[in-house]
């Protein structure tokens, strides 16, 4: 799943957690439901560790905000050196 599907159950989640009773058996299924897809939700959010120094100098160079850096994650290590290669070159 992506990042915005994940972060659209959460919230399909919480709505019906509001609507349920409290203590009840649904509530706490769909309470354990929305820890589990923010655990899945935490891990596409680390930056692998070889992406992660090319990330880094992109961002010396291309002055983004934080949340790019989870964006840059997404791309191969080789589309992120060509990347850093056409920023360079500028």
């Amino acid at each position: 799943m992506t990042l915005e599907e994940i972060k659209a159950k959460i919230r399909r989640y919480r709505k019906l957690k509001l609507k349920c009773r409290s203590g009840s058996s649904e509530r706490l299924d769909l309470e354990h439901r929305i820890k589990a897809l923010k655990k899945e939700l935490a891990d596409l959010l680390q930056i692998d560790k070889e992406k992660e120094p090319i990330i880094k100098e992109i961002m010396k160079y291309d002055k983004c905000s934080l949340f790019d850096e989870v964006y840059y994650n997404k791309f191969s290590l080789q589309e992120l050196k060509n990347h850093l290669e056409k920023i360079k070159r500028r």
